[in-house]
């Protein structure tokens, strides 16, 4: 068996059940199916004692059976919600089935509450290769050893060499030849019951006996790791949670390539939590050495959003804007914060200008007429802007409206039409200043959006929703609403791909997008928080 098709089969459906229960709306009935698994705390499971510590990826999925059930009973899903939610059950089934496994027949009235996925990393790491292990918890240790021993005895009697051995006091039952079920050449399969709890499945004996050698070692399995037994504490609760090494984020996590190969960053920690409307998931991404000073700041925003307005589809916060917009800057948040940052807001060089020079906080507001950046003034940043534009053929000129004093540049290109003479007006940027802050507006229209207080409410309330009292507000953040956050989605690879299963609806039912960074002064500095929530119409 291919490992990728597999590992994506896997994380598909579970993300696709989540979506499937909440993701498309519909009336609740009796008890909200949110309050079933809001509440349950995040632990490491008994698997975690035979994932290693330094595997690609670990997924432990814990949910508990019969509470996930009530979950998906506790919504109506009609129509063609009904034959989606059907189709993830099926997707389920064909995720079993590619190890030769019939799920409803096999192991459903057996398999417990906790489900982990471990890819085994080798040594030299480039496209994944080192196989995987699957842990099933078990309800019935006499329903999970009859399985065992049927699961063999069907391949031995389509001719397919089984062997018996012991390792370590666990008996290993493996296959010597490929499995007939898949396309790749080399593919075998192993499984053992290591407890009355747990069942190990594994792509061969090798990978099993590996699970089984770090079992014997807590400094090397994660059960063991204190570290990570912290942070999970700290997320507080989910229904998920994803480990991946550095080097397996880019294949799997969808990071930036250049991220994945940095020597500085050793893993990322994640956890997936149920909300009323979408799913959040809050993670930390691990550093060897201690972060950058700047990003442990913490910067009074009450100003800038006091300055904001308008019906803006998106919005975004920064705290070192000159740093971010700098792609040459090698530095992880130029690599990563600022290579986001720079594809939200675009190629516009004026923003630009005013971005990459401003030392403080800084407000990003996209209105329907336009661009808005708040920012501290600085005389500097005035004189340098306006420098830039003399040179395109700007011209500064100031001017009142509605009491306001704003200063716009504009730049003027006459011609005639029939026999009238016009002047057409091509606007480089207006500036608005409010005591120590400054708001720059791409038009005069969207700059007047601005006094429009209440239409900014559904981004302040996206922004605020996704804030974390554990972390210092995340100061460099984002939030889209439904156009931009769909657009956002379809440029990260497990979304399409969780598309392909889940149809068109899905896309079609996001309301919205958050996104944020932030370091805890009171914890370890090395530790980067991320936080990102999809809510849900």
């Amino acid at each position: 068996m291919k490992v990728r098709p597999f590992l994506t089969v896997f994380t598909t459906i579970f993300l696709s059940l989540f979506l499937v229960g909440f993701g498309f709306g519909g009336n609740v009935i009796n008890q909200s199916p949110i309050r079933i698994v809001e509440d349950q705390s995040l632990e490491l499971p008994l698997a975690a004692k035979f994932a290693p510590r330094d595997a690609a990826v670990t997924l432990h999925w814990m949910i508990p059976q019969e509470k996930f059930s009530q979950y998906l009973e506790g919504f109506s899903v009609p129509g063609e919600q009904r034959n989606l939610l059907l189709g993830m059950q099926g997707l389920r089934h064909g995720l079993f089935a590619l190890v030769g496994i019939d799920y409803e027949i096999e192991i459903s009235n057996w398999v417990g509450s906790q489900i982990s996925l471990s890819l085994l990393k080798p040594n030299d790491f480039q496209e994944f290769s080192g196989g995987w292990v699957l842990a099933l918890s078990t309800l019935d240790k006499e329903g999970a050893k009859t399985f065992l021993e049927s699961f063999w005895a069907s391949r031995s009697s389509q001719g397919i060499d089984v062997d018996v051995a012991t390792y370590k006091g666990f008996s290993v039952t493996s296959q010597t030849s490929p499995l007939t079920i898949s396309n790749s050449s080399d593919s075998t399969i192993a499984s053992s019951m290591v407890s009355e709890e747990l069942i190990l499945i594994a792509s061969s004996k090798e990978s099993l006996q590996r699970a089984v050698d770090v079992s014997e070692s807590p400094e090397n399995n994660q059960l063991g790791d204190v570290e990570l037994q912290g942070m999970t504490r700290r997320f507080g609760s989910g229904v998920a949670l994803l480990t991946a090494s550095s080097s397996a984020l880019n294949t799997w996590i969808g990071f930036p390539e250049a991220i994945s190969r940095r020597n500085d960053l050793k893993q990322f920690v994640g956890a997936l939590q149920l909300k009323e409307n979408g799913f959040l998931i809050e993670g930390l991404l691990v550093f060897i050495q201690p972060l950058e000073p700047w990003l442990q700041q913490s910067f009074d925003l009450t100003p800038l959003i006091d300055m904001a307005g308008g019906p803006a589809e998106s919005l975004a916060f920064m705290d070192a804007p000159y740093r971010l917009f700098n792609a040459e800057d090698q530095s992880f948040t130029s690599q990563w914060l600022g290579s986001i940052f720079r594809n939200w807001i675009g190629q516009d060089s004026i923003l630009e200008r005013i971005a990459s020079g401003a030392t403080g906080p800084l407000l990003w507001l996209q209105e329907p007429e336009g661009w808005i950046v708040g920012t501290q003034f600085e005389s500097s940043k005035e004189l340098d802007v306006n420098k830039f534009l003399e040179e395109k053929g700007f011209v500064r000129s100031d001017f009142v409206f509605d009491d306001d004093l704003f200063q716009g540049w504009l730049r003027f290109f006459p011609h005639r039409v029939l026999e009238n003479d016009e002047v057409d007006v091509d606007v480089g940027v207006v500036l608005s200043r409010q005591e120590e802050n400054a708001l720059w507006g791409k038009t005069f229209a969207a700059l007047q959006s601005r006094k429009e207080k209440q239409s900014l409410q559904p981004r302040l309330s996206q922004w605020l929703a996704m804030q974390n009292d554990r972390l210092n507000v995340f100061s460099n953040s984002a939030v889209f609403g439904p156009d931009s956050a769909r657009q956002l989605l379809r440029g990260w690879e497990p979304w399409s791909l969780l598309k392909i299963f889940a149809g068109p609806s899905l896309e079609s039912s996001v309301k919205g997008l958050a996104i944020g960074f932030g370091s805890n002064e009171d914890v370890d500095n090395s530790e980067l928080g991320l936080r990102a929530f999809v809510s849900f119409s």
